[in-house]
């Protein structure tokens, strides 16, 4: 079983209103050990970029603003990281990851990128659940150094993965 890591970088929290400016994705098989590169899909948005000011200062400080220009069509950017999926599909489908996947990234997916969501299995493998578990147990957790940029994020993400599985090892001996 191989998981899809996503992350994206939007124009704000809101999925029915807002628009995908980035995506970050990789694939690694179940216990994070890398399938694929990390790779960064900068979007261009065909409705133009309305922006709240504390997420505008977020994309500006990450660069991510600054990107935006070069990017390229959604469609576009949903079929790289389908070219990529599609290598690791296991019956045909792969597992969404990441953090806040489930109630965030995947709604975006759904609504704006429905090829991938199709490739998509049913649960999601969210390390951002098991982050806020371990610190409510009182556990120790990694240091942020989230960029709010797709590749970094991911990159961050499945280090947060093999952290959480290795504590859930330490548990469970």
């Amino acid at each position: 079983m191989n998981l899809l890591w996503i992350d994206l970088e939007t124009t704000g929290s809101n999925w029915e209103t807002g628009q995908i400016l980035e995506v970050g994705y990789g694939v690694t098989d179940f216990l994070g050990e890398p399938l694929s590169d990390i790779y960064r899909s900068v979007v261009y948005p065909p409705n133009g970029i309305d922006l709240v000011p504390v997420v505008f200062e977020m994309h500006v400080k990450s660069g991510l603003w600054e990107d935006i220009p070069k990017g390229i069509a959604l469609k576009d950017a949903e079929s790289q990281v389908l070219s990529l999926a599609g290598q690791h599909l296991h019956n045909g489908s792969i597992i969404l990851a990441g953090s806040g996947v489930g109630h965030f990234d995947r709604k975006w997916i759904d609504a704006y990128m429905p090829r991938l969501a199709k490739k998509l299995g049913y649960w999601v493998v969210d390390v951002g659940v098991v982050r806020r578990m371990t610190l409510a147990i009182g556990g120790a957790w990694l240091p942020s150094t989230k960029t709010h940029r797709g590749d970094d994020d991911v990159r961050y993400h499945i280090k947060e993965y093999r952290h959480g599985l290795e504590l859930l090892r330490k548990g469970v001996e």
